[in-house]
């Protein structure tokens, strides 16, 4: 389940206005697709945040070059929002500390981005 590779979304997510309805809706900017490794945020990770006041749930470990100060990530069909960005075991890597995120409309917004990426 966990220290596998497997795909990553990283993005942001910007609010704009429907053109058919005038309702606001949500769409996926500066995305990428990479490949990733999801662990359990490690024993000294959890202390640090907590002395924050901040809890993690995962690590997410990516290549530093795809990253880009994206402000969510989507892997195993869950939202996560990236609370902070340490050093990897790797100089090439950059380990993303999440917390999972729940919103409706970010969900279906990165789901409708990928969609239509692979068509």
């Amino acid at each position: 389940m966990f220290n596998t590779k497997r795909l990553v979304v990283l993005c942001d997510i910007d609010s704009t206005q429907s053109a058919d309805n005038g309702d606001r809706v949500r769409i996926v900017t500066n995305a990428i697709k990479t490949i990733g490794e999801k662990t359990i945020a490690g024993v000294n990770t959890q202390t640090l945040a907590q002395l924050q006041n901040m809890s993690f749930s995962y690590s997410i470990i990516v290549d530093k070059m795809y990253y880009s100060d994206q402000k969510y990530l989507f892997v195993d069909d869950k939202v996560y929002k990236i609370q902070s960005v340490t050093p990897a075991k790797l100089n090439k890597d950059c380990k993303l500390n999440v917390v999972e995120f729940s919103d409706a409309n970010i969900e279906n917004a990165i789901k409708e981005w990928l969609f239509n990426d692979i068509q």
